[in-house]
């Protein structure tokens, strides 16, 4: 299983960010909320694209390690682990967290 993972994109939250702009005027802005109790960023984007705007929402859950392993654990795997993109183990500095778990 590969997440993003939570503790890496906490300190890298800012309220609003232009992601990606072109030439043309084209560009993709995000706008966040982030609620601390419950782990979600609520994302507002503005896609522009050949001058016209559209709006969408959508909200990504940042889980945290333990979690991920008790749900693995109650789910009935075992020897739940859990380590960064480049396969080390997991650290605050990872962008991505990676499970991996055995069957009984």
């Amino acid at each position: 299983m590969k997440r993003i993972y939570r503790y890496c994109r906490v300190d890298l939250y800012t309220p609003s960010r232009i992601t990606a702009t072109r030439d043309n005027g084209d560009m993709l802005v995000d706008r966040h909320h982030l609620d601390p109790l419950t782990g979600r960023f609520e994302v507002e984007r503005t896609v522009v694209r050949d001058g016209h705007a559209r709006r969408l929402a959508f909200v990504k859950r940042l889980f945290a390690f333990p979690e991920l392993r008790d749900w693995c654990t109650e789910a009935g795997f075992t020897d739940v682990t859990g380590y960064g993109e480049d396969g080390q183990p997991l650290s605050i500095d990872h962008n991505r967290m990676v499970l991996i778990a055995d069957l009984p």
